[in-house]
């Protein structure tokens, strides 16, 4: 596998989550977050967005502690990476705060939300 392989299964990913198929949409992740280690390896950039971006399969079948082990990692990465105030990682900070809600992990979403107000201008660096 490759970075083109693992992101052409992001895109594929993607669009199957957007056309409600949620249940293969997490496959197609799964199998992306299986390759991407060797492909491009956990510390590039496009690791933690594909990372996040799985996390949503996960929230939207309700399984909040696997969107919780992504999306921690995947924000300490975004931030590190991009900055705090780059679109992705305000996604994956907002992402987040809403895993930590439904959790009632409310002190831990009101900090990220303090971190991440949504009413911010975000800038792409």
């Amino acid at each position: 596998p490759n970075r083109d392989t693992v992101a052409l299964r992001n895109i594929k990913a993607m669009a199957l989550f957007h056309a409600g198929r949620i249940p293969d949409a997490k496959r197609v992740w799964d199998e992306a977050l299986v390759l991407a280690p060797t492909a491009m390896g956990t510390s590039h950039p496009n690791y933690a967005v594909i990372l996040a971006s799985a996390a949503n399969a996960d929230l939207a079948l309700g399984d909040l502690q696997a969107a919780r082990r992504k999306l921690e990692p995947a924000l300490a990465a975004l931030r590190g990476k991009q900055g705090p105030m780059h679109p992705r990682t305000r996604e994956a900070a907002l992402m987040l705060a809403e895993t930590y809600d439904r959790l009632g992990m409310q002190s831990e979403a009101s900090q990220l939300r303090r971190e991440f107000p949504e009413e911010a201008e975000p800038t792409a660096q």
